[in-house]
C-alpha cells in the first residue's frame, strides 16, 4: 500500500501497527517500523501487541508512506483472522513532557519494550519515540532517572546524559511499589545483571531470523563469553549492578576441597559507605588447560553479603569441580583437566578486584 501523509504540525509523528504477520513501514524511503506478530492481540484479547515507530515531519508537507505486509498461515488465524491496522498520532506529547521536566526537581522517565509469545524482539533499540523522549527530558532536566520496563538488554544512546538507570524487567503486580521503594531509597537496588548489555547491535550474537532452525555457531562461547572472546566492551557487563553504598575487597584465600567440590574461595568484604547494603561477590575462572577451546572467563560461583556501614565479613564461594570441566565428545562425559587455572574475583565480569591461581589435580 502506498500513499501520502501530511502532518498538521511540525515535529515527531508516532506511527503504530496492529497486525498478524510481518510488516515494514517506510516514510520518504526510510524504514520506521519493521517487525512480526503472530497475532495483534493476546489470546484473551486483553492485551494488544503493537509495533511502534515514527518520524520527524514538517507541517503541511506531504510525505510518502509505504506499507509492506505479508501473513503466511498460522493456526491462530483460524480464531483471530489476518489483518493490519495502521494508526498515527499527529500531536506529539514530547513538548508537554519537556515543559513538565523543566519545572521539576527530578524526573523519572518510564520506558517499555514488549516481548512475549509470538512477538520476539528483533532489535535492541527502544521502540517508538522513547529514545527521543529521554533525550528531550534529560536536556530539560539532567536530574533524570530512566526506568527500563523491558524483557532484556536495550541500547542507551542517552546514557551519559541521565543521572541513573534502573532496570526493573517485568515486575508484575509490584510494578509500582517495588521500583518506587528503590527510587525513594527505602530499598536498595540489590540485583545484578544475568545478561550482558551490548554497546551496539553489532556486538551481539546475530538474532534468530525465522525459518524454524537455529544455528548455534558460537558453541560454548554464548552469552557473556561471546563478548570476552571478541574483546567487545559492552555497555554493562554480566553481573553488573550498583548499590547505595560501596564495598572494599581484600585478603583472597583459596583452599582445596575434596570432590565433588574443587576449592573454597574466601574474600574479606567491608562496607566502606554510609548506608547498609549488599554486595554480590562473583568468582570467574580463566581458560582451562584442556585439549579444546574454553572461555577466558567463566562464572564459577557467587555469594551475596549484606553489611551495615563500616561492617566487614568473609564471603565464601565454594567452586564445584564441574565448573573446571569441559564436555569430552569422544568420551561422552565431563572431563576435568589437570593444571593451573586463573581465578578472578569482583563485583561483575568487568570488575576484577582480586586475582589468583589454583592447581587443579
Amino acid at each position: 500500500w502506498r500513499g501520502t501523509l501530511t502532518a498538521p504540525r511540525s515535529g515527531w509523528v508516532k506511527l503504530c501497527v496492529l497486525c498478524s504477520g510481518s510488516v515494514k513501514v517506510f516514510i520518504d524511503g526510510r524504514c520506521v517500523i519493521a517487525g512480526t506478530r503472530e497475532t495483534s492481540y493476546f489470546i484473551t484479547n486483553a492485551y494488544s501487541y503493537p509495533l511502534l515507530g515514527g518520524a520527524m515531519m514538517t507541517a503541511g508537507t506531504a510525505a510518502e508512506i509505504v506499507v509492506e505486509f505479508s501473513s503466511p498461515f498460522s493456526p491462530l488465524h483460524m480464531f483471530m483472522g489476518k489483518h493490519l491496522h495502521l494508526g498515527w498520532q499527529p500531536h506529539s506529547l514530547l513538548p508537554e513532557a519537556v515543559a513538565a521536566a523543566a519545572q521539576a526537581d527530578a524526573t523519572v522517565v518510564w520506558v517499555n519494550q514488549a516481548a512475549g509469545e509470538g512477538m520476539d524482539r528483533d532489535s535492541f533499540s527502544l521502540p517508538g519515540d522513547q529514545n527521543a523522549l529521554i533525550e528531550a527530558v534529560c536536556a530539560a532536566n539532567p536530574n533524570t532517572v530512566v526506568v527500563l520496563n523491558t524483557s532484556g538488554a536495550v541500547l542507551m544512546p542517552w546514557l551519559d546524559r541521565v543521572a541513573a538507570v534502573l532496570q526493573v524487567w517485568y515486575p508484575g503486580e509490584v510494578v509500582g511499589t517495588a521500583p518506587a521503594a528503590v527510587l525513594f531509597g527505602h530499598a536498595e537496588p540489590g540485583g545484578r545483571l544475568p545478561i550482558t548489555f551490548p554497546a551496539t547491535e553489532e556486538q551481539a550474537i546475530p538474532a534468530y531470523t525465522g525459518g524454524g532452525a537455529v544455528d548455534l555457531a558460537e558453541g560454548v562461547f554464548a552469552g557473556y563469553r561471546h563478548f570476552v572472546r571478541h574483546a567487545h566492551t559492552p555497555l554493562f557487563a554480566f553481573g553488573h549492578g550498583l548499590s547505595y553504598t560501596t564495598f572494599e575487597y581484600s585478603d583472597l584465600r583459596i583452599e582445596p576441597l575434596s570432590a565433588p567440590d574443587a576449592f573454597s574461595l574466601r574474600v574479606m568484604l567491608r562496607n566502606s559507605g554510609t548506608r547498609s547494603g549488599s554486595e554480590v561477590v562473583q568468582a570467574f575462572v580463566g581458560e582451562l588447560p584442556a585439549r579444546v577451546p574454553t572461555p577466558a572467563r567463566q562464572l564459577a560461583g557467587f555469594a551475596k553479603v549484606t553489611l551495615g556501614p563500616g561492617e566487614a565479613a568473609v564471603a565464601e564461594i565454594v567452586v564445584a569441580r564441574r565448573s573446571l570441566s569441559y564436555w569430552d565428545e569422544s568420551a561422552h562425559a565431563w572431563a576435568t583437566p589437570a593444571g593451573r587455572v586463573n581465578v578472578f574475583v569482583g563485583g561483575s565480569l568487568a570488575d576484577e578486584r582480586l586475582t589468583d591461581t589454583f592447581e587443579v589435580a
